[in-house]
């Protein structure tokens, strides 16, 4: 992990009045510790994040089967591998499922967008890479309740989107919100697995984000 742990000024004994506020634009170094996470240079975690995504479709996957199961959405226990794998085998069912996995993305990174903006009143910066699309305000600290909203919104949004699609779709579509439901919650496991990291450290942290690497400044 690409992790600084670094001093840069003495702490001001009194506080300041923008570090009361739930987020504020700074380039001064007043923070007397910073956590760097950096995907780009930091692979080995990068592998180990998307590795545990991977691991994690499967148990997500049964989980929201089972949901269905519980609440009459399908009729039998026993069918998993009938819905996991000959109800998608035909191409519309592939084709519609990677349709909704793009628009799930866009969506997932719109929400964060949108957190972005209501918590610093500015537009955030959105990018893509070959493989994934970012977002992030370079410029803004915010205060970790309010970074809460922002990380963990498009897991908790899109996740009950996605429960309520269960119970319109009804049994025969269901792989097809099955699978982009549990794919998308998987792959939420680096918002989570950061917004963890902030639940240890004090009141007063602040997150810099620029959609590419963050900071956990304290």
């Amino acid at each position: 992990m690409h992790v600084l742990n670094n001093a840069f000024m003495p702490t001001c004994n009194h506080v300041s009045k923008k570090m009361i506020m739930k987020a504020f634009k700074t380039s001064e170094k007043i923070f007397k510790n910073k956590v760097v996470i950096d995907f780009q240079k930091d692979k080995k975690l990068l592998i180990l994040v998307n590795l545990f995504s991977v691991l994690l479709f499967p148990v997500f996957y049964v989980f929201f089967y089972y949901f269905s199961w519980l609440f009459g959405i399908i009729e039998r226990q026993d069918q998993m591998a009938y819905y996991f794998f000959f109800k998608f085998l035909p191409y519309k069912y592939l084709i519609l499922i990677f349709v909704i996995l793009v628009v799930i993305t866009v969506i997932h990174e719109l929400i964060h967008g949108l957190f972005f903006y209501l918590i610093t009143k500015e537009k955030p910066d959105f990018g893509y890479k070959v493989l994934y699309a970012y977002v992030g305000a370079p410029d803004w600290f915010i205060k970790k309740k309010y970074f809460y909203l922002i990380g963990l919104s498009p897991f908790v949004l899109i996740t009950l989107a996605g429960v309520v699609s269960l119970f319109l779709v009804g049994s025969y579509y269901l792989s097809v919100v099955l699978i982009p439901l549990a794919a998308h919650s998987a792959a939420c496991i680096g918002d989570i697995w950061f917004n963890s990291m902030l639940l240890n450290k004090p009141e007063e942290t602040y997150v810099n984000d620029n959609g590419l690497n963050a900071s956990i400044n304290y």
